[in-house]
């Protein structure tokens, strides 16, 4: 490379922003599911362990697991939970611990849709756009209703708006690989027509 060209160039290592939330780095940990969450979707102690060496190990933004905006959403056992406000601030140490290292946290919002198994829902069957056969975990979910997508779209607000209460410095909406938003983008996973769908 011609080097004016690599001067002009960032820098992998040069302070960075998205918006108005300034970053030390480029350097951003994707959403990854750890699985460390307790029963209830609260963070436990291996979780701030986890946060911790992460923000001590430069990155500049951390993108935390997938986190349930409501226990239908659930996808796995172990999963991080944002479905209510106790789940959300028992975040606050993992924040601390993020900050003080000089990265920033960023809470991942998700609903499972038709990737779930029903075993996590207590037994209850999945939720999707569509009830279309899920070949992966060899069930089919129902349909949500009109009032199932009202809910959960408030679902996603609460827990955006609880997660910046918490401190945290960003939400990312998880709309990939087959879970709920994904599912009503896809005409693979919907036969929805009307407002929902079509």
């Amino acid at each position: 490379m011609h080097p004016a060209r690599e001067s002009a160039m960032p820098h992998l290592f040069q302070a960075s922003a998205i918006g108005p939330l300034g970053l030390r780095n480029r350097l951003v940990k994707s959403a990854t599911r750890e699985n460390l969450a307790d029963p209830a979707g609260r963070p436990t102690a291996a979780s701030l362990n986890f946060y911790r060496r992460l923000a001590q190990g430069g990155a500049g933004l951390i993108v935390t697991g997938d986190a349930y905006v409501n226990r239908d959403g659930q996808s796995a056992p172990q999963q991080n939970g944002a479905h209510n406000r106790e789940a959300i601030a028992a975040w606050r140490p993992m924040l601390e611990a993020v900050h003080e290292a000089g990265a920033a946290l960023a809470l991942q919002l998700t609903h499972g849709g038709r990737q779930t198994k029903p075993s996590v829902l207590g037994g209850r069957p999945a939720m999707a756009p569509s009830a279309l056969p899920n070949l992966m975990y060899f069930h089919r979910p129902r349909a949500m209703t009109g009032a199932d997508i009202r809910r959960t779209i408030t679902d996603f607000g609460r827990a955006a708006a609880q997660a910046r209460e918490a401190g945290f410095d960003a939400v990312q909406i998880h709309a990939a690989h087959g879970y709920l938003i994904a599912g009503f983008l896809s005409p693979l996973t919907t036969r929805r027509r009307g407002g929902w769908g079509g």
